[in-house]
């Protein structure tokens, strides 16, 4: 399942950029910023653990 995922997401990143709608960008540990950022700011996120 993660193969066919990888796949599909280079197949949509190579549609994208060659429409010119957008361009393949990366970015580095945003989800982990994003959580680290609103504990800084004070009340922790709520965490579900299934």
């Amino acid at each position: 399942m993660v193969l066919i995922m990888n796949k599909l997401k280079k197949i949509w990143a190579n549609l994208i950029e060659n429409n010119k709608s957008g361009e393949k960008t990366i970015t580095y540990h945003l989800r982990d910023w994003l959580i680290s950022r609103k504990r800084f700011w004070g009340k922790p996120p709520y965490t579900y653990f299934l």
